[in-house]
Order: C-alpha cells, then structure tokens, then sequence
C-alpha cells in the first residue's frame, strides 16, 4: 500500500484494523518513509463513535467488516470470531486532524462503509478517489446512488474494474489527465 509513498509530499493512513495498523506502521518505519503517518481509526459518517471491527482468525485481517455498517435488506453471512473496537472519523475531521486542506489522491476501501463516509460530504478539495465499493454489502441501490454522487460532485469515472465488489477511480473534472 505504500509503493508509491515517495511520489507524495504526505501520506496519511486510516486503517481501523488494528493488526493492519501495526502492519503498516512497521513498513513505514522499516522503509524510513518519514513522509507517511499512520492513524488506528475508523472512516465513517461520525467521529468518535465506538465501532466493533470482526474478522475470522483463519484469515488476515484485510476483509474485516465494521458490523454496524452491514446492509439490513441484503445481511451478509460471515463469520466471524476476532474483534476489537476502534474509533471512527469522518473525512472533514481526518482533514482537521493533519491539517490539511486539499487531498491530492484518496483511496477508499473500507468494508463496506464508503457509502456513509462518503455520501453527502463536500468532496471538492479531493482531486482522485480511488474507491472499493463492496456491493455485496452495500446493495446494488447504495452502490448506484454512491457513484452517482460522486460524479455529481465534479468526477468523472476514469477507470472501472468489476468482480464481485468493484474497484473505480474518479478524477475531478479540473484534473487534465492527459498529461
């Protein structure tokens, strides 16, 4: 996740699995990369709410799932047998707390809560999102609604890979990607 680290003045993380957290902090000081920080916090709709982070102990933690966040009308069925809390952030908060006012590239992959950490937030200070939405969890509905958001937020849909969720990345509309 850090490969390209050093083509940026600042890298912050927000990872919210705390075992990914620590996985990151150590590549980070192991690299000397003295331009990335690392944040054990959770993306959503909300600061400061207290969050149950689930995962099964037969797999790493990457596809861990904030309960809260499952889709009522379509419950995915895990299991899931390790867990910790984590804190949550929203996006204008995670921007308060580096003290920044402009984000050059976004990457979201959070389990199934980009729609609430995303939808109906001012995303003009982003110049590319590069977004994971988990469908499988979210609904064809949120899922639709989500990207349509996005564009109606000055993106254009620049690159799509489908499988069962689906990676997209949308570049503003002010970005001339032909250079």
């Amino acid at each position: 996740p850090l490969k390209y680290a050093d083509r940026f003045e600042r890298v912050y993380c927000f990872e919210a699995s705390y075992p990914n957290f620590r996985t990151t902090q150590s590549a980070i000081e192991d690299d000397g990369l003295s331009n990335c920080t690392v944040f054990n916090l959770a993306a959503s709709n909300e600061s400061g709410k207290i969050k149950t982070l689930e995962w099964s102990s037969g797999s790493r933690p990457y596809g861990g799932c904030v309960r809260e966040t499952h889709n009522e009308k379509h419950p995915v069925e895990r299991r899931f047998d390790v867990s910790h809390n984590v804190l949550t952030i929203t996006l204008e908060d995670m921007m308060s707390l580096v003290s920044e006012k402009k984000i050059d590239y976004l990457k979201v992959d959070i389990e199934g809560a980009e729609y609430d950490f995303l939808y109906g937030q001012d995303l003009s200070n982003i110049d590319i999102i590069s977004l994971e939405v988990h469908s499988d969890i979210l609904g064809y509905r949120k899922s639709k609604d989500l990207t349509k958001y996005i564009k109606s937020q000055g993106f254009d849909k620049f690159k799509l890979n489908r499988g069962t969720n689906f990676d997209i990345t949308f570049v503003h509309k002010r970005i001339d990607v032909r250079k």
